[in-house]
């Protein structure tokens, strides 16, 4: 293939490292405010000094477009794929970020097209299905977006609690709880019982009225942390709904003694509204202080 612009720079297929790609679907836009402009000038110019040594690799070019679309700047984001295409990087790693140029741009049906044709040149790449997923929530299509979540998460080599929590909201927008719950299992399959995953799977448990299941769970956390007072508060209120009253304030009464043995400066705001609940829980009813 002949050379560009009569500069001997020669056209070849490039495949970007999977490091490259991974940021590009995974990275977080970056926050306004006036230290991450900052941040992001630091890094642009200290990707320009990276362009006089590398100006003529695809690869810098898209790594430029995934710095600009964190910062929103989807023109110049845009004007980086290009070049990247123009240098003869690899069709389907370009359809990957101009996939996600796209999507955080606010147009949902071209990333999904462009990501479309990245999963028909490489199917393996689980992790494009990913933007595959957000881009059918966003267009409404919640079944298409859970089916690309769950292969998602099920072929990742580290999903994050993130994606996860994710997957589940799209299952909760269709009315589907159980599924809900299960997409957190799924997770958790792949993460361990983390708790991002496990309290939010606790309340979908109690909305179903697994009772069971519920206290199975949080009977699992605090056997990673026994001296956690919000989760014992939580075991006591799920004793408590179950109709186990005596044992609800038994648990109320270890995670009371575990608040007031805190030393007055480790108590916060949170802790105290907890403390306060724990004391109406144990206050005795109309019916005890009538008991003789």
């Amino acid at each position: 293939m002949g050379d560009l612009g009569g500069r001997g720079v020669r056209r070849r297929p490039v495949s970007v490292c999977a490091a490259l790609l991974l940021a590009a679907l995974a990275h977080p836009l970056m926050p306004r405010g006036a230290g991450a402009h900052q941040d992001l000038a630091d890094v642009l110019a200290a990707h320009e000094r990276e362009h006089a040594r590398r100006g003529s690799d695809p690869a810098i070019h898209l790594e430029e477009a995934n710095l600009r679309r964190q910062a929103r700047d989807v023109d110049g984001a845009l004007v980086a794929v290009e070049r990247a295409a123009a240098l003869g990087a690899e069709p389907g790693d370009i359809a990957i970020v101009r996939g996600q140029v796209f999507l955080d741009a606010g147009w949902p049906g071209a990333a999904r097209a462009e990501v479309d044709r990245a999963l028909r040149a490489h199917p393996e790449r689980v992790h494009v299905r990913l933007t595959r997923a957000r881009a059918a929530h966003r267009l409404g299509e919640l079944t298409a977006a859970a089916a690309d979540y769950r292969a998602a998460i099920a072929g990742m080599r580290s999903p994050t609690p993130d994606h996860v929590v994710e997957y589940r909201d799209v299952l909760l927008e269709a009315g589907d709880r159980a599924g809900a719950l299960a997409a957190l299992d799924l997770g958790m399959t792949r993460i361990g019982p983390v708790p991002t995953l496990q309290l939010p799977a606790i309340d979908l448990a109690l909305a179903l009225d697994r009772d069971a299941d519920a206290l199975r769970r949080i009977d699992a956390l605090l056997a990673q942390n026994p001296r956690n007072e919000r989760w014992l508060a939580r075991r006591g209120e799920i004793l408590e709904r179950s109709g186990r009253t005596d044992e609800a304030k038994h648990t109320y009464g270890v995670a009371l003694a575990l608040i007031e043995a805190r030393p007055a400066g480790r108590r916060g705001g949170r802790i105290r509204a907890l403390e306060q609940r724990l004391r109406a829980h144990l206050a005795p009813t109309t019916k005890e202080k009538d008991t003789p």
